[in-house]
């Protein structure tokens, strides 16, 4: 009896010093992640009135996901599926310049992803590609005659299916590559090229408007959009890197070519990366990204404007120490929304056309796939934090949240024990402040002492931020019972480009003080971080 009230005794000391939630909730798992609803693309029809957006699931019984096309009104209300199948995935919903249609892509046919299109007021969808090499990005012209959209061919334009017949009928899963790259990611090079095509919707014709050896978009260092129709649908602009071999400089370039296909024309000529051409909607401007440093892919990118009268080019965003990543014109092509890192947050930024520095719309919120309404005066965004996965926010233009949209895995959320980030500053290398965060376990006690995850990331020019992650999650490490610390050294983005230019040729240096000094501030002004129990985790650096 002795020896079993002995066992109990220790056993409950063991359960009590577990990290439970507060009733109701539990700890972050494996399973909970991987079941969460994952919220993307969202599209704003051209009134203003409607959001399309996707939900990517995944099936934890076959390793399958699955993307739906969800539609939810801008004045709120209940979300719902808008285009769905029961064979086949769909994604990337592209509304018509006139509303009336959606181009969408999906992979229900049987012959992989193809473009479609539905009537917005009823009727069924219908097939509009039939690509060997698949079908995506569609994008409509403005007077919606016309679908750009891209597809795998051959360099030499021969039948894909011939292709892979020849590699199928080889005799051998030997690979023979004599120049780079051989691979991507998960993924291994199969000598096929991606081209921008022109589909005439009333003739049914598709045309490859980028032939040739070269991926339009490129693989490597591209932007969030690498192509475009010029409003009277006569030209094309695209992006592609002619280097030889291509992954080994950081040239891309844009290109022009007419819409009825022809010889394509270099409009820029910097070895430095070029990316993202957009027509402002009256055809006077083209916007894009470019850097400055050729080989260095890792520079800021500027907002450039383009008079296509004139040939003059300047910067918009010269003036502001950040690198942007995504823009979308004004409807009256007098001002352009752009977003960029900014710290630990993702903030929106407008500029004038006609002069002034960028202004800063929003400030400490993590927003993504930016979408503005043709008067300007509404903002949907994709809002998402540390403690919480992204949904969509209407927003007003000035940046204020004037409803939430979406509460896509409001269940599952309701159920764990999620905790927010805490942000600190320290003193890293030379003086220069540091900014870390930390993130708390479950049923965190401020009497107790908790082992420390630190955590390293990866790039090593990227940052932690205050978003939702499905590959490192701070929640994910802090829920059995860590405290996670988590630091952005030099190289990080989001804290101008010089400092994240400062651990090039420095691997070991001030990136190294920087981490060492933040821990060592952590330990210090924390008291719940057991410095004698701790491990350090990371990516890529």
């Amino acid at each position: 009896m002795r020896l079993r009230t002995r066992v109990l005794a220790v056993l409950a000391a063991l359960v009590a010093a577990l990290p439970f939630p507060v009733a109701g909730q539990a700890p972050i798992t494996a399973t909970d992640l991987w079941s969460m609803a994952r919220v993307g693309s969202p599209a704003l029809s051209p009134d203003g009135r409607t959001v399309l957006y996707t939900v990517t699931t995944y099936d934890l019984s076959t390793y399958r996901s699955r993307t739906e096309i969800w539609s939810v009104p801008v004045a709120g209300g209940e979300p719902r599926p808008f285009i769905t199948s029961a064979q086949g995935s769909n994604s990337q919903p592209a509304w018509s310049p006139d509303g009336s249609r959606v181009a969408f892509v999906s992979t229900r046919g049987g012959n992989g992803p193809q473009v479609w299109v539905l009537p917005v007021d009823g009727g069924e969808a219908r097939a509009l590609t039939s690509e060997e090499g698949g079908a995506s990005g569609p994008v409509w012209s403005a007077d919606g005659s016309k679908l750009l959209f891209t597809s795998s061919v051959t360099p030499q334009g021969d039948a894909m299916a011939a292709r892979l017949k020849e590699i199928a009928e080889g005799g051998s899963e030997a690979k023979v590559y004599d120049e780079l790259q051989y691979r991507h990611w998960d993924e291994w090079e199969d000598g096929l090229r991606s081209h921008v095509f022109v589909l005439d919707l009333a003739t049914g014709t598709a045309r490859d408007v980028t032939p040739g050896p070269y991926d339009a978009p490129p693989i490597a260092l591209g932007g969030f959009a690498d192509y475009a129709i010029s409003p009277d649908g006569a030209e094309v602009a695209f992006v592609r890197n002619t280097d030889v071999p291509a992954m080994v400089g950081t040239g891309n370039d844009i290109w022009l070519v007419p819409a009825a296909g022809g010889e394509p024309i270099l409009l820029t000529e910097s070895d430095a990366n070029d990316t993202s051409p957009q027509y402002s909607p009256d055809g006077r401007w083209m916007a894009y990204l470019a850097m400055s440093r050729p080989g260095f892919e890792a520079d800021r990118a500027q907002l450039i404007l383009r008079d296509r009268r004139t040939g003059v080019v300047r910067s918009l965003t010269a003036g502001l120490d950040a690198s942007v990543d995504f823009f979308t014109w004004s409807a009256d092509s007098g001002t352009i929304w752009f977003q960029a890192q900014d710290q630990l947050f993702h903030s929106v930024y407008r500029v004038s056309l006609s002069g002034g520095e960028p202004v800063k719309v929003t400030e400490g919120a993590y927003d993504g796939a930016l979408q503005v309404s043709a008067d300007g005066r509404t903002l949907v965004v994709a809002r998402q934090a540390t403690d919480r996965p992204a949904d969509l926010f209407v927003l007003g233009a000035d940046g204020a949240v004037v409803r939430q949209l979406t509460h896509q895995n409001r269940d599952l959320l309701a159920r764990l024990s999620l905790q927010p980030a805490e942000p600190f500053w320290a003193t890293g290398a030379e003086g220069t402040p540091v900014q870390g965060f930390l993130v708390k376990p479950p049923d965190f006690d401020p009497s107790r002492k908790y082992p420390v995850v630190f955590l390293i990331h990866g790039g090593p020019q990227g940052a932690w931020t205050d978003s939702w992650s499905y590959r490192w999650n701070p929640n994910m490490f802090a829920a059995p019972g860590y405290v996670v610390v988590a630091v952005n050294p030099r190289g990080s983005t989001g804290y101008g480009q010089r400092f994240t230019d400062e651990i090039t040729g420095d691997w070991g240096g001030k990136v190294y003080t920087d981490l060492m000094n933040a821990l060592d501030h952590a330990l210090a002004t924390y008291p719940f971080l057991d410095g004698d129990r701790m491990v350090a985790a990371g990516a890529s650096y």
